[in-house]
């Protein structure tokens, strides 16, 4: 879906949906307890406030909620990825806040 009106201007943008994140490419999403990101921040001695940030919006998170998962700002999410150096199961953090 595109939405292409703002006032005068013809901009084409993309908008968030969560049909956006059906793509067969997107990692996983796992939103993690307080307790285990705790843990596994403290396993790799990263504190919570150096985590990368994703926006509340984020076509991922999206789909999360609407798989049933409550996402707040705040909450840590794990990105399981496939990597090339790493292998299976290549983990990557962030810190959901509402913008940039």
């Amino acid at each position: 879906m595109v939405d292409c009106r703002l006032g005068n201007l013809l901009i084409c943008t993309p908008l968030a949906t969560s049909d956006s994140m059906e793509w067969k490419y997107a990692p996983p999403h796992e939103k993690l307890t307080p307790t285990r990101w705790k843990r596994e921040l403290r396993l790799l001695n990263i504190d919570y406030e150096e985590l990368p940030l994703i926006v509340l919006r984020d076509p991922a998170l999206m789909k999360l909620r609407n798989e049933g998962v409550d996402v707040d700002v705040g909450d840590v999410i794990c990105i399981t990825r496939k990597s090339k150096t790493f292998g299976e199961g290549s983990k990557y953090y962030r810190r959901v806040v509402y913008d940039f």
